[in-house]
């Protein structure tokens, strides 16, 4: 793809489609920056998982522990 700047990782030109793309992957890139952020704020692991389940609006899933009797159980 030649409109494809691939260590910058954006589009090239002035077209309006690499304007719209760019902005979108700017928007993207900001997106999950303020959800490590926002982990870190929680004192909580920053994982590619957490930071999914932040940027989709889900919360933030509890680890799981195995009891004795091999039962789990949410802290």
């Amino acid at each position: 793809m030649k409109n494809r700047n691939v260590h910058a990782g954006r589009m090239t030109g002035k077209s309006d489609s690499a304007k719209n793309f760019n902005a979108y992957l700017n928007t993207l890139q900001q997106k999950l920056f303020e959800a490590k952020r926002k982990l870190i704020g929680l004192d909580k692991e920053v994982t590619p998982e957490n930071i999914k389940l932040l940027y989709c609006g889900k919360p933030l899933e509890h680890p799981q522990k195995n009891n004795v009797d091999g039962s789990f159980q949410t802290t």
